[in-house]
């Protein structure tokens, strides 16, 4: 809660210092930290700790202006941001969940923004690029425990600052499994793979200082970053190919229809379709939006807004601390004026116009 007479800037600094002692008081409070943190994997730890005090089940976050222009999605209204601190700790940005916010204008039947996904027929893609890339093999979940074993013994073999305050051999080993556990945890959960506590030991965590703490968070964060956007860029790939072949099975359905259509109508001496007025906009069955490609529709109602930038807006990808945006421009957003949300309101005034709202 806010306290009185408290700034935003104030809040957030408050805040980022409970939550670091908080999820480092016990194994439980690390492992419900890892889970948020897996779900929000491209910011950085100091982000994610402070997503995880304010917003546990977030998902996807971004700022207003990447909600608004690149996914013509509006924040609802009501709703409290979370809040993050710049890089330096003296100020403040705003960032909403994906479930604090509707389709614009002109938007309600498009997909909702593409969050990846492992699926069964990823499975052996996703192994093969890991083999590929870390030198291990097996199934999903032998390969990442590997990963995440090799990647602990590597950093104690090199020195690595996380081990400065460590005296000896049994103090070493504690952090070293810590590591691993993590990092396995981590991965696991974005992956979509069961997690079994009692095979993740995290006891040792309160013994930690903050420094140890802060640097245990931002190693495995960081590397496990690194291993999920491989895993990512398989899962993708995958997802556009599936999404092309569905669109050209459709396409191939609609085309052998439009041509039965035809033959029925010179056989009954009639031109019309199954409507009888004829199809409107050509006949085309998928007038209005639907997923396209990148999962975010094709531009509103038949016959009105243009499909321009539509490829600018791409599927949902968490980058530098928000949704990763292209770098090409940004598409422009159709909703009113009035709709908007200027982006220095941590809360939005009224009432929530979603039943997603967050009250």
């Amino acid at each position: 809660l806010k306290m009185a007479n408290e700034t935003a800037l104030q809040e957030a600094r408050r805040r980022f210092n409970e939550v670091s002692k908080r999820v480092c008081s016990d194994g439980d409070n690390w492992s419900e930290f890892l889970t948020c943190a897996a779900r929000n994997h491209k910011y950085e730890f100091r982000d994610q700790l402070l997503i995880y005090d304010q917003r546990p089940n977030a998902t996807a976050c971004a700022d207003i202006d990447l909600w608004n222009k690149h996914f013509s999605r509006w924040v609802n209204k009501g709703t409290k941001s979370v809040r993050l601190l710049s890089p330096d700790g003296r100020s403040v940005r705003h960032v909403f969940d994906i479930t604090d916010t509707r389709p614009g204008f002109g938007h309600e039947f498009d997909e909702p923004p593409y969050i990846w996904k492992i699926e069964q027929e990823d499975s052996q893609d996703v192994s093969a690029r890991l083999s590929q890339a870390y030198g291990v093999s097996g199934s999903l979940g032998v390969q990442i425990a590997g990963i995440a074993r090799d990647f602990a013994k590597n950093l104690e073999k090199n020195g690595d600052s996380l081990y400065s305050r460590a005296n000896t051999q049994e103090e070493r080993q504690k952090l070293t499994d810590l590591l691993t556990n993590s990092v396995e945890y981590y991965l696991r959960t974005r992956c979509g793979l069961e997690i079994r506590k009692e095979d993740f030991s995290f006891e040792n965590i309160s013994e930690l200082d903050g420094n140890t703490v802060m640097r245990l968070g931002s190693i495995t964060s960081g590397f496990s970053r690194r291993v999920l956007d491989n895993v990512e860029r398989v899962v993708r790939t995958n997802h556009e190919r599936r999404a092309l072949l569905n669109e050209r099975t459709e396409s191939a359905g609609d085309s052998l229809s439009s041509e039965l259509h035809d033959e029925r109508g010179i056989e009954s001496g009639r031109g019309e379709s199954i409507l009888g007025i004829g199809d409107e906009a050509g006949g085309r069955p998928d007038d209005i939006s639907r997923g396209g490609l990148d999962g975010l529709g094709q531009g509103g109602f038949a016959g009105g807004e243009s499909n321009e930038g539509i490829e600018r807006r791409n599927d949902i990808r968490e980058d530098s601390g928000h949704l990763d945006t292209v770098s090409n421009g940004e598409a422009e957003t159709t909703a009113p004026a009035v709709d908007e949300i200027r982006t220095n309101e941590a809360e939005i005034s009224g009432r929530m116009e979603s039943p997603n709202s967050v009250r």
